[in-house]
């Protein structure tokens, strides 16, 4: 009989052959956790010689100490994913029972977790509308920054931001390892949180910077592939050396646009200054006696092609989207206004006005959000990222949302745009507090919400709903687009490599032998699971295996000892 074990991202031990199976030690949800998410990932140890699981979830009364069935059903994997079963302020009882055929193998003990509550969820606080709802066979869903929350397409809440302060916070973000990555403007901090809202990485802070030497973080970070954070700042020009880069006419009370990368330990390793960077490359400093302290970029946007080490960074009073090589600051493109004007943010005849949110798309080209004017409206802008783009060629696709909205086309402050599947894309309207799809080929609008507050919150009687505009909307397939796990599975006297993809995205895994050399590489559809046999030699002694997962980057160490 043989036993296994399998943890993402950590070091773990796989026991070909023993006397008995150990208890499990492996649990999602973590017994008595609290969730602020109602898609529950289950995750447990595979049971050796099982050829299925039946799973049993009771609803409990705490103050009775009563609990009643709410969910059975029968899982051939030990990982899966339930998106749209549980509810908010519940308590939840479940087990699992292995079977052989008819045959229990292993029942194991009873596990608890809640599910919690925030004024964020009460329909009295803020609320969404739809004003065209979405069809029913939508799946997904919609992270609301406004509203810090995450809804599905019937407008139900599936997760609530468990952040310590009550103010508000701006592009929300679920990465590929299941956490959720924020801006807080108003504390100037950059931070990533698990999904129940510990800390996994908090951004240098300046709240204790009186020498104004640090940077104040605001508008967008980035989650890279290889772990490190990338974030739009402000730093004093005090804070430089301005005789190197001659920006004495700057007064010291003047913020310069920063582009920071960190690693998880707070190193910072890499930046952009944008005023010492205008001077060196292109010669050009502000004068206080000409120049309009509001006017110096207003950095509002990040997009990182890893691949080709650029970064488009989004200067929205420039009218402009520079592409900066990152290895060495070298500005080598810039989309839009092809002048720096530190005076006015007017601008005649551009592709698009004070833009926000540059994206890249599958295709690798840039999508963005036209902020436009009163007289354009709002829009979007695809551009070129070729190595030969030059002004004629820089936009591939221009659209005005008023040539098929009737009404709110104009959002004057933030918004975004974000590609979805078959032509569609997923738009925030910014100031204009509404969010819709549209289809780039119909011009038809797929759905259709606006977000509301209640300004007289925490009177719930005499309510005063108030427009409450999101500063970016995203969509993804659930709260765990990425999860996957490894193990050892015993058919007879035969052993197989399985992996179970119970994410709702895709993967593509590299198995890995002892040497470090890719010996396989497998694509797992979502919600699938495979099994495949490897040389013994690959397995014997202390050698080991590593499954690696190609989106999110988590491993799974295999190990056999005879």
């Amino acid at each position: 009989m043989g036993c296994c074990k399998h943890i993402i991202g950590q070091i773990v031990a796989i026991f070909l052959i023993v006397i008995s199976f150990a208890k499990a030690q492996v649990i999602l949800p973590e017994n008595g956790a609290t969730l602020t998410y109602t898609q529950v990932m289950f995750d447990f140890e595979p049971i050796p010689d099982a050829s299925y699981y039946a799973i049993e979830i009771e609803t409990c009364n705490e103050a009775l100490n009563i609990c009643k069935s709410f969910l059975s059903f029968k899982s051939k994997v030990n990982t899966f994913l339930i998106t749209d079963k549980f509810k908010f302020a519940q308590n939840y009882k479940w087990r699992y029972i292995a079977y052989k055929g008819r045959k229990a193998l292993y029942k194991s003990t009873d596990y608890y977790f809640r599910t919690g509550w925030s004024d964020l969820l009460d329909t009295n606080v803020q609320k969404l509308v739809w004003t065209i709802k979405p069809k029913k066979k939508e799946k997904g869903i919609i992270v609301l920054d406004a509203l810090k929350l995450a809804v599905n397409f019937k407008g139900e809440p599936v997760y609530y931001l468990n952040y310590r302060y009550n103010h508000a916070v701006r592009d929300i973000n679920l990465t590929k390892q299941n956490t959720v990555t924020i801006v807080d403007n108003r504390l100037g901090e950059v931070k990533e949180l698990k999904l129940s809202g510990e800390m996994v990485w908090n951004g240098p802070s300046n709240l204790n910077d009186e020498d104004s030497k640090t940077d104040r973080f605001h508008h967008e970070m980035e989650k890279l592939s290889d772990g490190t954070y990338i974030a739009a700042g402000k730093r004093n020009v005090r804070s430089f050396e301005p005789e190197e880069y001659d920006i004495t006419k700057v007064a010291g009370n003047i913020m310069s646009e920063t582009i920071v990368a960190f690693d998880k330990e707070n190193n910072e390793v890499w930046r952009f200054n944008l005023l010492p960077e205008l001077r060196r490359q292109l010669n050009l400093v502000p004068d206080i006696t000409v120049f309009n302290p509001t006017r110096l970029g207003h950095l509002n946007g990040i997009a990182v092609d890893e691949q080709n080490q650029w970064v488009y960074a989004s200067f929205k009073t420039f009218n402009t989207i520079m592409r900066i090589h990152k290895p060495t600051n070298y500005i080598n493109y810039m989309y839009g206004a092809k002048t720096i004007n530190f005076q006015d943010s007017l601008v005649f005849n551009a592709p698009f006005e004070q833009q926000h949110a540059p994206l890249l798309m599958a295709n690798g080209n840039l999508v963005l959000f036209n902020n436009g004017n009163d007289s354009t409206g709002s829009g979007m802008v695809v551009l070129n990222t070729a190595a030969d783009v030059n002004p004629t060629n820089e936009v591939i696709k221009q659209i005005w949302f008023k040539s098929f909205l009737k009404n709110d086309y104009y959002g004057s402050q933030m918004g975004s745009v974000q590609p979805l599947s078959n032509n569609n894309y997923l738009v925030c309207m910014g100031a204009a507090p509404h969010v819709f799809s549209f289809n780039e080929k119909s011009k038809k609008v797929n759905w259709q919400l606006y977000t509301y507050h209640n300004k007289n919150f925490p009177d719930k009687v005499n309510k005063n709903w108030k427009s409450h505009s999101n500063y970016r909307a995203y969509y993804y397939s659930s709260l765990y687009q990425y999860y996957f796990s490894a193990s050892i599975v015993n058919k007879g006297s035969k052993a197989y490599v399985q992996i179970i993809n119970s994410g709702t995205n895709a993967d593509t895994f590299n198995v890995v032998d002892n040497e470090g050399v890719v010996f396989k590489t497998i694509h797992i559809k979502p919600k699938s699971k495979v099994q495949f046999t490897i040389a013994s030699e690959v397995l014997i002694g202390d050698k080991s295996i590593v499954v690696k997962s190609v989106q999110s980057g988590n491993e799974v160490y295999l190990q056999a000892k005879q």
